[in-house]
Formats: C-alpha cells, sequence, structure tokens
C-alpha cells in the first residue's frame, strides 16, 4: 500500500498528510477502518 500511496502522494502531498493523520485519530476512536482507508483510495 504504501508504494501506491507514495504515487500518488505528489499530487496533494500535505493533504493527503493531514487525511491520513485525522483519519487515523478517528480510527483509533472509533475503530472505523473505511474512514482509515479513505486517504489511499481517493
Amino acid at each position: 500500500m504504501s508504494n501506491t500511496y507514495r504515487g500518488n502522494a505528489m499530487v496533494g502531498d500535505s493533504f493527503n498528510s493531514q487525511c491520513h493523520y485525522y483519519s487515523q485519530q478517528i480510527y483509533s476512536k472509533t475503530k472505523h477502518a473505511y474512514l482509515y482507508m479513505l486517504c489511499y483510495t481517493r
């Protein structure tokens, strides 16, 4: 997954960084994995 993410991160790296951070916070509280994965499937 990291390889695909790295390839796509060239377009909006800062946005994906924030999305990854916030989705990680959400996942740690709600355990909703699909929210966490949204950042990597844009």
